[in-house]
């Protein structure tokens, strides 16, 4: 599972862009990692992830993470964004599935966060509000949602 993460100090925005096969440890590994300097919005680009090889059991233990982490107060209130790739009509879509889920236990242990789920990282980016990343990061991002524009500049 390949993580990639950008943290825009001065707009207190935080872009994690996961990719590949899930793989709890090396999940567990860099959220530990950030929980020293948190972000009030962030950015979840899993387009690229295989959901198929995320298991319950994966889910319970970063459940657990999650839920220790904002017992100890490492975790600050604000928005996360999921942006996500539609994989078949929303009531069959594995991210709807996910997300649905993970929506269940935020509510019940009352995470002082929305989270939200999208399809298009403009729509992402706009309920996030007007936080400042670089124009290049940006076009990068927005590119992706439309893989021909992607292969015509040339981006990864």
């Amino acid at each position: 599972m390949a993580i990639d993460f950008v943290h825009y100090h001065a707009t207190d925005l935080a872009i994690h862009t996961w990719t590949d096969d899930f793989k709890l440890e090396a999940l567990l590994r860099a959220t530990k990692a950030y929980m020293l300097s948190p972000a009030a919005y962030e950015i979840l680009d899993i387009r690229r992830l295989n959901l198929d090889s995320i298991n319950s059991m994966d889910l319970f233990k970063l459940a657990d993470q999650l839920r220790a982490a904002y017992q100890f107060e490492r975790h600050v209130p604000g928005k996360t964004a999921i942006v996500y790739r539609e994989d078949g009509p929303p009531i069959y879509s594995s991210s709807q599935r996910l997300f649905h889920n993970f929506s269940i236990w935020a509510k019940e242990h009352q995470l002082p966060r929305d989270f939200a789920l999208f399809s298009a990282m403009a729509d992402a980016v706009a309920w996030l509000g007007s936080k400042k990343i670089s124009d290049a990061h940006a076009t990068r991002l927005m590119l992706e949602d439309h893989p021909n524009e992607c292969e015509q500049a040339s981006c990864a």
